[in-house]
Protein backbone atom coordinates (compact mmCIF):
# COMPACT_ATOMS: atom_id res chain seq x y z
CA UNK A 1 0.00 0.00 0.00
CA UNK A 2 1.34 3.45 -0.96
CA UNK A 3 0.07 6.57 0.83
CA UNK A 4 1.17 10.09 1.62
CA UNK A 5 3.80 10.24 4.31
CA UNK A 6 2.65 11.45 7.74
CA UNK A 7 4.76 13.06 10.45
CA UNK A 8 4.66 9.95 12.62
CA UNK A 9 6.03 7.85 9.73
CA UNK A 10 9.52 9.34 10.01
CA UNK A 11 10.82 6.83 12.58
CA UNK A 12 9.66 3.94 10.40
CA UNK A 13 11.28 5.55 7.35
CA UNK A 14 14.58 5.83 9.22
CA UNK A 15 14.41 2.13 10.14
CA UNK A 16 13.73 1.24 6.51
CA UNK A 17 16.59 3.44 5.36
CA UNK A 18 18.93 1.70 7.81
CA UNK A 19 18.03 -1.67 6.26
CA UNK A 20 18.69 -0.29 2.78
CA UNK A 21 22.01 1.25 3.81
CA UNK A 22 23.17 -2.02 5.37
CA UNK A 23 22.24 -4.03 2.29
CA UNK A 24 23.05 -1.65 -0.56
CA UNK A 25 25.27 1.10 0.80
CA UNK A 26 22.62 3.73 0.02
CA UNK A 27 23.12 6.44 0.99
CA UNK A 28 26.88 6.06 0.61
CA UNK A 29 27.46 7.49 4.08
CA UNK A 30 24.88 7.33 6.84
CA UNK A 31 23.51 10.86 7.29
CA UNK A 32 24.27 12.63 10.54
CA UNK A 33 20.60 13.63 10.69
CA UNK A 34 18.55 10.96 8.84
CA UNK A 35 15.26 12.76 9.53
CA UNK A 36 16.53 15.86 7.73
CA UNK A 37 17.93 13.67 4.95
CA UNK A 38 14.40 12.39 4.32
CA UNK A 39 13.29 16.01 3.82
CA UNK A 40 15.78 17.46 1.32
CA UNK A 41 15.67 21.14 0.39
CA UNK A 42 12.79 21.89 -1.95
CA UNK A 43 10.79 18.77 -1.05
CA UNK A 44 7.07 19.36 -1.54
CA UNK A 45 5.45 15.93 -1.11
CA UNK A 46 6.41 12.46 0.11
CA UNK A 47 4.96 8.96 0.13
CA UNK A 48 5.62 5.70 1.95
CA UNK A 49 4.90 2.08 1.09
CA UNK A 50 3.68 -0.29 3.77
CA UNK A 51 3.45 -4.06 3.98
CA UNK A 52 1.77 -5.48 7.06
CA UNK A 53 1.88 -2.10 8.76
CA UNK A 54 5.65 -1.81 8.33
CA UNK A 55 7.18 0.92 6.17
CA UNK A 56 9.20 -0.71 3.39
CA UNK A 57 9.66 2.14 0.92
CA UNK A 58 9.82 5.90 0.53
CA UNK A 59 9.95 8.60 -2.12
CA UNK A 60 9.58 12.36 -2.24
CA UNK A 61 9.47 15.00 -4.95
CA UNK A 62 10.74 18.52 -4.82
CA UNK A 63 11.30 21.60 -6.88
CA UNK A 64 14.52 21.31 -8.86
CA UNK A 65 15.46 23.04 -12.11
CA UNK A 66 17.72 21.37 -14.66
CA UNK A 67 18.83 22.86 -17.96
CA UNK A 68 18.84 19.55 -19.86
CA UNK A 69 15.33 18.71 -18.69
CA UNK A 70 14.08 22.19 -19.63
CA UNK A 71 15.64 21.83 -23.08
CA UNK A 72 14.11 18.40 -23.64
CA UNK A 73 10.62 18.93 -22.24
CA UNK A 74 10.13 22.62 -22.97
CA UNK A 75 8.72 22.99 -19.46
CA UNK A 76 9.55 26.19 -17.56
CA UNK A 77 12.21 25.72 -14.90
CA UNK A 78 9.68 26.48 -12.17
CA UNK A 79 7.46 23.61 -13.37
CA UNK A 80 10.10 20.93 -12.87
CA UNK A 81 10.10 18.47 -9.98
CA UNK A 82 12.74 15.89 -9.15
CA UNK A 83 12.29 12.43 -7.65
CA UNK A 84 14.32 12.23 -4.46
CA UNK A 85 15.02 9.74 -1.66
CA UNK A 86 13.50 6.74 -3.41
CA UNK A 87 14.31 3.48 -1.66
CA UNK A 88 12.74 0.12 -0.80
CA UNK A 89 13.89 -2.38 1.78
CA UNK A 90 15.38 -5.71 0.64
CA UNK A 91 12.29 -7.55 1.91
CA UNK A 92 10.08 -5.49 -0.42
CA UNK A 93 12.04 -6.07 -3.63
CA UNK A 94 10.39 -7.65 -6.69
CA UNK A 95 6.93 -6.86 -5.37
CA UNK A 96 6.25 -3.75 -7.42
CA UNK A 97 6.82 -1.43 -4.47
CA UNK A 98 9.31 0.92 -6.14
CA UNK A 99 7.14 1.16 -9.26
CA UNK A 100 4.08 1.96 -7.11
CA UNK A 101 5.98 4.72 -5.33
CA UNK A 102 7.04 6.21 -8.66
CA UNK A 103 3.46 5.98 -9.88
CA UNK A 104 2.35 8.02 -6.86
CA UNK A 105 4.99 10.66 -7.56
CA UNK A 106 4.07 10.71 -11.27
CA UNK A 107 0.36 11.12 -10.50
CA UNK A 108 1.16 14.02 -8.19
CA UNK A 109 3.29 15.67 -10.89
CA UNK A 110 0.57 15.24 -13.50
CA UNK A 111 -2.08 16.66 -11.16
CA UNK A 112 0.01 19.77 -10.54
CA UNK A 113 1.28 20.22 -14.11
CA UNK A 114 4.88 19.38 -13.26
CA UNK A 115 7.53 17.74 -15.43
CA UNK A 116 9.16 14.99 -13.36
CA UNK A 117 12.80 13.98 -13.63
CA UNK A 118 15.49 12.14 -11.70
CA UNK A 119 19.18 11.36 -11.74
CA UNK A 120 20.94 8.06 -11.08
CA UNK A 121 24.56 6.93 -11.06
CA UNK A 122 25.59 5.30 -14.34
CA UNK A 123 25.98 1.55 -13.93
CA UNK A 124 23.65 1.19 -10.95
CA UNK A 125 20.93 -1.52 -11.10
CA UNK A 126 18.32 1.25 -10.87
CA UNK A 127 19.19 2.27 -14.46
CA UNK A 128 17.57 -0.88 -15.85
CA UNK A 129 14.58 -0.39 -13.55
CA UNK A 130 13.89 3.16 -14.73
CA UNK A 131 14.32 2.29 -18.40
CA UNK A 132 12.01 -0.69 -18.04
CA UNK A 133 9.35 1.70 -16.71
CA UNK A 134 9.75 3.94 -19.74
CA UNK A 135 11.80 6.78 -18.26
CA UNK A 136 13.75 8.52 -21.02
CA UNK A 137 17.46 9.29 -20.85
CA UNK A 138 18.09 12.94 -21.79
CA UNK A 139 21.60 13.66 -20.50
CA UNK A 140 24.80 12.24 -19.03
CA UNK A 141 27.15 14.38 -17.00
CA UNK A 142 29.82 14.18 -14.27
CA UNK A 143 28.41 14.20 -10.75
CA UNK A 144 28.84 17.36 -8.71
CA UNK A 145 30.20 15.26 -5.83
CA UNK A 146 33.10 12.87 -5.28
CA UNK A 147 32.63 9.24 -4.28
CA UNK A 148 34.41 7.81 -1.25
CA UNK A 149 37.05 6.30 -3.56
CA UNK A 150 37.93 9.82 -4.74
CA UNK A 151 36.42 9.34 -8.21
CA UNK A 152 33.70 11.40 -9.80
CA UNK A 153 30.78 9.30 -11.01
CA UNK A 154 28.77 9.83 -14.18
CA UNK A 155 25.12 10.71 -13.65
CA UNK A 156 22.28 9.77 -15.99
CA UNK A 157 19.36 12.21 -16.20
CA UNK A 158 15.91 10.82 -16.97
CA UNK A 159 12.49 12.39 -17.57
CA UNK A 160 9.27 10.63 -16.65
CA UNK A 161 7.23 8.95 -19.36
CA UNK A 162 4.01 10.52 -20.50
CA UNK A 163 1.00 8.57 -19.23
CA UNK A 164 -1.62 7.92 -21.88
CA UNK A 165 -4.59 5.69 -22.66
CA UNK A 166 -4.95 4.33 -26.19
CA UNK A 167 -7.76 2.61 -28.07
CA UNK A 168 -6.60 0.24 -30.80
CA UNK A 169 -8.52 -1.72 -33.42
CA UNK A 170 -7.93 -5.21 -34.77
CA UNK A 171 -9.41 -4.36 -38.17
CA UNK A 172 -10.03 -7.69 -39.91
CA UNK A 173 -11.30 -8.22 -43.45
CA UNK A 174 -13.59 -10.99 -44.72
CA UNK A 175 -10.56 -13.20 -45.41
CA UNK A 176 -9.49 -13.04 -41.75
CA UNK A 177 -6.54 -10.73 -42.37
CA UNK A 178 -5.69 -7.86 -40.03
CA UNK A 179 -4.64 -4.40 -41.21
CA UNK A 180 -1.29 -3.19 -39.90
CA UNK A 181 0.62 0.01 -40.59
CA UNK A 182 4.39 0.04 -41.18
CA UNK A 183 6.10 2.86 -39.31
CA UNK A 184 9.19 4.18 -37.62
CA UNK A 185 10.29 6.62 -34.96
CA UNK A 186 11.34 9.90 -36.64
CA UNK A 187 14.47 9.91 -34.48
CA UNK A 188 15.31 6.27 -35.35
CA UNK A 189 14.13 6.01 -38.97
CA UNK A 190 15.96 2.75 -39.66
CA UNK A 191 14.05 0.75 -37.04
CA UNK A 192 10.76 -0.24 -38.65
CA UNK A 193 7.79 -1.92 -37.01
CA UNK A 194 4.20 -2.93 -37.72
CA UNK A 195 1.28 -1.82 -35.55
CA UNK A 196 -2.50 -1.83 -35.43
CA UNK A 197 -4.95 0.97 -36.18
CA UNK A 198 -5.56 3.25 -33.19
CA UNK A 199 -4.21 5.98 -30.97
CA UNK A 200 -4.66 8.10 -27.89
CA UNK A 201 -8.00 8.56 -26.16
CA UNK A 202 -9.06 12.18 -25.85
CA UNK A 203 -10.23 13.72 -22.54
CA UNK A 204 -13.77 12.62 -21.61
CA UNK A 205 -13.88 10.21 -24.57
CA UNK A 206 -14.86 6.59 -23.90
CA UNK A 207 -12.74 3.76 -25.27
CA UNK A 208 -15.21 2.53 -27.88
CA UNK A 209 -15.80 6.00 -29.27
CA UNK A 210 -12.04 6.57 -29.45
CA UNK A 211 -11.54 3.29 -31.33
CA UNK A 212 -14.20 4.22 -33.90
CA UNK A 213 -12.77 7.73 -34.30
CA UNK A 214 -9.21 6.46 -34.77
CA UNK A 215 -10.38 3.90 -37.32
CA UNK A 216 -12.24 6.60 -39.24
CA UNK A 217 -9.32 9.04 -39.17
CA UNK A 218 -6.64 6.50 -40.08
CA UNK A 219 -8.48 4.31 -42.60
CA UNK A 220 -11.58 6.23 -43.72
CA UNK A 221 -13.68 3.22 -42.64
CA UNK A 222 -16.83 4.02 -40.69
CA UNK A 223 -18.44 1.37 -38.56
CA UNK A 224 -21.61 1.23 -36.52
CA UNK A 225 -20.80 1.07 -32.78
CA UNK A 226 -22.63 -2.25 -32.37
CA UNK A 227 -20.16 -3.91 -34.76
CA UNK A 228 -17.22 -3.07 -32.52
CA UNK A 229 -16.36 -5.94 -30.15
CA UNK A 230 -14.50 -5.59 -26.90
CA UNK A 231 -12.23 -4.44 -25.50
CA UNK A 232 -10.88 -7.91 -26.16
CA UNK A 233 -7.25 -7.30 -25.12
CA UNK A 234 -5.32 -4.94 -22.89
CA UNK A 235 -1.61 -4.16 -23.15
CA UNK A 236 0.74 -2.10 -20.97
CA UNK A 237 3.21 -0.57 -23.43
CA UNK A 238 6.36 1.36 -22.58
CA UNK A 239 8.22 3.01 -25.43
CA UNK A 240 9.93 6.16 -26.69
CA UNK A 241 8.71 8.01 -29.76
CA UNK A 242 10.05 11.26 -31.22
CA UNK A 243 12.15 11.86 -28.10
CA UNK A 244 9.31 11.35 -25.61
CA UNK A 245 8.89 8.37 -23.29
CA UNK A 246 5.40 6.89 -22.94
CA UNK A 247 3.60 4.53 -20.61
CA UNK A 248 0.55 3.58 -22.61
CA UNK A 249 -2.48 1.66 -21.36
CA UNK A 250 -3.73 0.13 -24.63
CA UNK A 251 -7.21 -1.34 -25.12
CA UNK A 252 -7.87 -3.44 -28.24
CA UNK A 253 -11.22 -3.82 -30.00
CA UNK A 254 -12.16 -6.23 -32.78
CA UNK A 255 -13.89 -5.06 -35.95
CA UNK A 256 -14.62 -7.66 -38.66
CA UNK A 257 -15.56 -6.26 -42.07
CA UNK A 258 -17.74 -7.85 -44.71
CA UNK A 259 -15.34 -6.99 -47.55
CA UNK A 260 -12.05 -8.57 -48.58
CA UNK A 261 -9.22 -6.01 -48.80
CA UNK A 262 -11.50 -2.99 -48.39
CA UNK A 263 -10.26 0.39 -49.59
CA UNK A 264 -8.22 2.31 -47.03
CA UNK A 265 -8.09 6.11 -47.03
CA UNK A 266 -5.26 7.65 -44.98
CA UNK A 267 -6.01 11.26 -45.87
CA UNK A 268 -7.00 11.77 -42.25
CA UNK A 269 -3.46 11.17 -41.06
CA UNK A 270 -1.80 13.87 -39.00
CA UNK A 271 1.41 15.41 -40.35
CA UNK A 272 3.45 13.25 -37.98
CA UNK A 273 1.63 10.10 -39.10
CA UNK A 274 2.19 11.00 -42.75
CA UNK A 275 5.91 11.40 -42.07
CA UNK A 276 6.33 8.21 -40.02
CA UNK A 277 3.92 5.68 -41.56
CA UNK A 278 5.53 4.19 -44.66
CA UNK A 279 2.99 1.61 -45.75
CA UNK A 280 0.18 -0.75 -44.82
CA UNK A 281 -0.69 -4.38 -45.36
CA UNK A 282 -3.44 -6.89 -44.66
CA UNK A 283 -1.75 -9.78 -42.82
CA UNK A 284 -2.95 -13.34 -42.43
CA UNK A 285 -2.25 -15.11 -39.15
CA UNK A 286 0.11 -17.51 -40.94
CA UNK A 287 2.08 -14.60 -42.41
CA UNK A 288 2.32 -13.00 -38.97
CA UNK A 289 3.65 -16.22 -37.42
CA UNK A 290 6.29 -16.67 -40.13
CA UNK A 291 7.45 -13.05 -40.17
CA UNK A 292 10.74 -12.01 -38.58
CA UNK A 293 9.74 -8.34 -38.57
CA UNK A 294 8.83 -6.38 -35.44
CA UNK A 295 5.07 -6.54 -34.92
CA UNK A 296 2.97 -5.14 -32.09
CA UNK A 297 1.35 -6.59 -30.10
CA UNK A 298 3.76 -9.51 -29.75
CA UNK A 299 2.36 -12.91 -30.68
CA UNK A 300 -0.38 -11.45 -32.86
CA UNK A 301 -0.18 -14.44 -35.22
CA UNK A 302 -1.11 -16.79 -32.38
CA UNK A 303 -3.59 -14.52 -30.63
CA UNK A 304 -5.73 -13.53 -33.59
CA UNK A 305 -6.87 -17.03 -34.69
CA UNK A 306 -7.97 -17.80 -31.13
CA UNK A 307 -10.09 -14.67 -31.09
CA UNK A 308 -11.59 -15.20 -34.55
CA UNK A 309 -12.07 -18.92 -34.20
CA UNK A 310 -13.67 -19.16 -30.79
CA UNK A 311 -15.22 -15.71 -30.68
CA UNK A 312 -14.84 -13.31 -27.80
CA UNK A 313 -15.78 -14.77 -24.42
CA UNK A 314 -16.48 -11.37 -22.85
CA UNK A 315 -13.24 -11.20 -20.87
CA UNK A 316 -10.46 -8.71 -21.59
CA UNK A 317 -7.20 -10.62 -21.96
CA UNK A 318 -3.80 -9.17 -21.11
CA UNK A 319 -1.32 -9.36 -23.99
CA UNK A 320 2.23 -8.18 -24.58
Amino acid sequence: MVRRRAEDDIAGCVRALAAVQAADGYPTAWPADPESWLNPPGATAAWVAEIGGVIVGHVCVGSAADAAVVAHTGAPADRLAAVKRLFTTPAARRRGVAAALLDAASAHAAEHGLALWLDVVDGEPAVEFYERLGWLLVDRRPADWMAQDGLRRTMRIYVAPVQRVAARVLLVDAAGRVLLFHGSDPRVPGELFWFTVGGGVEPDEDLGAAALREMREETGIRLDPDRLVGPVWRRAARFAFDGVGYRSDEWFFLAVLAETTPAVDTSGFTELETDTVHGRRWWSADELRRSSETIYPAGLGELLPELLGDGWDGRTRTVE
